[in-house]
C-alpha cells in the first residue's frame, strides 16, 4: 500500500509541467518554433494537443533547410504547412515564414492564398521574408484583415494591400519599390528599408545603386500617412537629395507624426554632391507634432545637420532628438566639439527639448 502511494506521488511530482498555469503555458507555447511546438506532444498525455490550439505559427530558416535536399521539396513543405493548418483547434494571431537563408521559394502566393482561410479572421501579425511574391501584378496579397505585417521581398514587382483595411503596423524592405506598392491603408506605423544584399535569384545586379526614397509612389505620401505616428527609414542616404525631399515630404503629409527614425547605411557614399535644400527645408515651417527624433549616420554630411536643424526649429512639442554618430575611424575632438556647439546652437521650438550627441567607433 504504502509502495503505491510512493509511486502515485512520485508520478505526479514529474509531471510538474501539466499543472502549470494555462497562462503561462499559453505563453510558453507562442513563443516556440513550429518544430518545437509540435514536439511538445510527446511530454504527456495532457500536453498531446495543446500544440494545435497554439496562436502562433512560426516558420524559420531551420525549418526549410530540413528539406532543401529533398527530390520536391517546395511539395512536401507545403503540405506540411497545410496539414498544420487542418489540425488547428483554435484561431492563428501571428503566421510567420522566413526562409531568407535559402535563394528561392518553397512555395508560391498560390499557396498564401489557399491557407490563409484556415487561420480565421482572427490573424493580426502577418510575417513573410520570402522571394515568392509573383511578378504578375494582378495576383494579389489575399485579402485578410491583419494590423500588423512585416515584408522583405526579393526581386519583387508589385503588391496590393487595399483590403488590408485594419492595417495599423507595416514593415517593407525590398530592392524594387516605384510599383511595388499600388495601394495602402491608413498606418499608424510605418518601416521602410532598402534591401542591399546581393541576391543573384532576385535579379538585383552586383555593383547595383541604391534606389532613393523617392521611388517610393507619391500617392503614400497622400493618401495614407494621414494617421502615420511612427516611421522609420533604413539604409538611408544623407547624400542623396532624393531621400531627404522625401523625409520632407513625408513630414509635411504625416500631421500626427510622433516619433522618426532615419538610419544611414554605413557604407561608402558619394559626397562629391553638391545640392541646395534651403527651400525645400523651409517648406517645414509648421507645427510639427514630433515628441522623439533619432537620427543614425556615419559621416559628417552637412545636409543631416540641416535637417535637424529644420526639425528643431519646427516642432514645439519636440521632448528628445538624438544624433547617433557611428564611423569606422573616431573623429578628432575637434570636429566632435564642433559638431556638439553647432547642436546647441541650434534654435529649438520646443524650450524642453533635449538634445544628445553620441558617438562611436567600430
Amino acid at each position: 500500500m504504502r509502495t503505491s502511494r510512493k509511486k502515485k506521488k512520485k508520478a505526479n511530482t514529474n509531471d510538474r509541467i501539466s499543472d502549470l498555469p494555462s497562462n503561462v503555458i499559453d505563453g510558453i507555447l507562442a513563443n516556440l518554433k513550429i518544430r518545437d511546438l509540435v514536439r511538445t506532444s510527446i511530454l504527456s498525455k495532457k500536453w498531446r494537443y495543446m500544440w494545435t490550439s497554439a496562436p502562433h505559427l512560426c516558420y524559420d530558416d531551420d525549418f526549410f533547410e530540413r528539406f532543401l535536399r529533398l527530390r520536391d521539396p517546395d511539395t512536401v513543405v507545403c503540405k506540411i504547412i497545410m496539414d498544420v493548418l487542418m489540425l488547428r483547434n483554435g484561431p492563428v494571431c501571428k503566421f510567420s515564414i522566413d526562409e531568407s537563408g535559402y535563394c528561392g521559394s518553397l512555395f508560391s502566393m498560390e499557396n498564401i492564398n489557399m491557407w490563409i482561410p484556415f487561420m480565421s479572421k482572427d490573424i493580426k501579425h502577418l510575417e513573410l521574408e520570402t522571394y515568392c511574391i509573383p511578378e504578375d501584378e494582378n495576383k494579389k496579397m489575399p485579402d485578410i484583415l491583419f494590423s500588423f505585417l512585416v515584408l522583405v521581398l526579393y526581386g519583387a514587382k508589385s503588391i496590393c494591400l487595399k483590403e488590408a483595411k485594419n492595417l495599423i503596423d507595416f514593415t517593407l524592405k525590398a530592392y524594387r519599390t516605384r510599383s511595388l506598392i499600388k495601394s495602402l491603408p491608413k498606418i499608424k506605423k510605418f518601416s521602410l528599408g532598402k534591401l542591399m544584399q546581393q541576391y543573384p535569384y532576385a535579379g538585383i545586379p552586383p555593383n547595383h545603386v541604391i534606389p532613393p526614397y523617392a521611388d517610393i509612389p507619391p500617392m503614400l505620401l497622400t493618401s495614407s500617412f494621414s494617421s502615420l505616428e511612427y516611421l522609420k527609414l533604413e539604409d538611408f542616404n544623407f547624400n542623396d537629395k532624393e531621400d531627404i525631399l522625401y523625409v520632407v515630404s513625408a513630414l509635411k503629409s504625416a500631421p500626427r507624426l510622433i516619433e522618426l527614425i532615419i538610419k544611414q547605411r554605413f557604407s561608402k557614399v558619394d559626397t562629391t554632391q553638391v545640392f541646395d535644400l534651403s527651400k525645400e527645408l523651409k517648406s517645414l515651417s509648421c507645427c510639427l507634432k514630433l515628441q522623439t527624433v533619432k537620427v543614425y549616420t556615419g559621416d559628417c554630411s552637412q545636409y543631416a545637420m540641416s535637417l535637424i536643424k529644420s526639425i528643431l526649429a519646427n516642432s514645439p512639442l519636440l521632448k528628445i532628438l538624438t544624433f547617433y554618430f557611428c564611423s569606422y575611424h573616431r573623429l578628432d575632438s575637434r570636429m566632435l566639439l564642433k559638431i556638439s556647439q553647432d547642436l546647441l546652437m541650434m534654435k529649438r521650438a520646443s524650450p524642453g527639448a533635449q538634445v544628445n550627441f553620441l558617438h562611436s567607433a567600430y
